[in-house]
Order: C-alpha cells, then sequence, then structure tokens
C-alpha cells in the first residue's frame, strides 16, 4: 500500500529552467566562457550544479577553487531571479491536493539548497503540503545516489515499498531504483526515449496523470 509520494522539485513541481539558465550563464562568464544557449543546458539541469560547471568548463573541472567561486555565483544570481522565473507547473497544486486527500506524505527530494528550496516552495504555495524536504545541504551525497532518498523514508517512518518516487530527470530513476522504490519518470527536458533507458515503472507526459497511478 503506497503511503507516501517523493518529488523532485526543478522541472517537475516547479517550471524553474529560465532561472537556472541564467545563473548557469553568469557563472559560466563570471569564469570567463561563453554564455550557452538554452537547449544547451536544460538537460543538464538536475545535475549537480559542480558537474555541469565543469561539463561546460572541462579546464576547471578538477579545480575546487574555481567550481566554487562558479557556484557562488550560479547561487547568488539563481536568488535573484527565482521568483521572476519560478511557477508551480500546471497541475501540480491540484495533484498535491489530491493526495493529501488520499493521506499521503510527501518528500521532496532535490540538489537545490536548503534556502533556495524553500524560498520556492513558500513562492509557490506548495511548501504546506510538504512533510519532509531533502537538500543537497542535508546530505553527503546527491542524486543519482539513494542516499537522499534513504534520508527521507526515514523521516517520513516509511519503507521502500510504501513510497514512490517521481521525478523528470534518468537521475531521479537511478537514485530510486538503487533505493529500491518504484519510480514515475514525467516528460520534460528529456523525452520518452531517454527515460525508457532506465526502466522507471510508469513514463507520464503529464504529472497530473500520477491521479491514474495512486
Amino acid at each position: 500500500m503506497i503511503k507516501g509520494i517523493l518529488f523532485d522539485l526543478d522541472g517537475t513541481l516547479v517550471d524553474s529552467f529560465k532561472s537556472i539558465v541564467i545563473a548557469f550563464n553568469e557563472a559560466l562568464e563570471s569564469m570567463g566562457a561563453e554564455p550557452r544557449k538554452e537547449e544547451e543546458l536544460i538537460p543538464w539541469i538536475g545535475i549537480p550544479y559542480e558537474v555541469t560547471i565543469g561539463q561546460f568548463m572541462p579546464e576547471i573541472a578538477n579545480d575546487s577553487e574555481s567550481i566554487k567561486k562558479a557556484n557562488i555565483t550560479f547561487n547568488l544570481v539563481r536568488e535573484e531571479v527565482t521568483d521572476q522565473y519560478t511557477k508551480a507547473r500546471d497541475g501540480v497544486l491540484d495533484l498535491l491536493t489530491y493526495l493529501k486527500s488520499k493521506q499521503m506524505k510527501i518528500g521532496i527530494v532535490t540538489t537545490t539548497h536548503r534556502e533556495l528550496s524553500i524560498k520556492i516552495l513558500k513562492s509557490t504555495e506548495i511548501i504546506k503540503f510538504v512533510d519532509v524536504l531533502m537538500t543537497r545541504d542535508d546530505v553527503s551525497k546527491l542524486k543519482p545516489d539513494p542516499e537522499p532518498i534513504f534520508m527521507a523514508l526515514k523521516q517520513l517512518n516509511l519503507q521502500r515499498d510504501e513510497c514512490i518516487m517521481i521525478g523528470d530527470h534518468p537521475n531521479d530513476i537511478i537514485a530510486a531504483k538503487k533505493a529500491g522504490v518504484k519510480v514515475i519518470a514525467v516528460i520534460n527536458a528529456h523525452n520518452k526515449e531517454e527515460l525508457q533507458k532506465h526502466n522507471p515503472d510508469w513514463i507520464l507526459s503529464d504529472i497530473r496523470d500520477v491521479k491514474k497511478i495512486i
């Protein structure tokens, strides 16, 4: 019996891609790199920021101080623009209301920092539905490692077979599989074929269709 749902945040519950693209490009330019087009950056959203920056600037990928500096710029800029460019995805608030009516526990598992995550959740009114928030500040390893999922399950007092993970990135699927949790993949930045490679239990084109499963 399913008693809880774990959600990825960016791209799954909220449309925040524009703010992330702006922040990444500011970070790249601060390190002397050329800005990238949105379509180049969006597939990398959901991967730890430092990995993405290292991908587009391989010359600093192993330079921890440079990566740290770029990350600081990224976080500052995203903090500045997130309210303007972040909103709940269509149908999300209605879905969360439905899940709560079914007595479901709700957890968020994200690679975003805690302070910014809370800001996003408050501005989109999602926070009132959330029982547990697991951010990059709360764990030692990020998705695709299963640690954040294990930690969320522990705080929700749920077993792995009592929970479903919902995300839009291959890392969400991989982390859930490693944790032994069923997973729903939602098509967004990654198409159906890309998501199918990681064998999610379900693939949906619209998050509102979660109601058909739960």
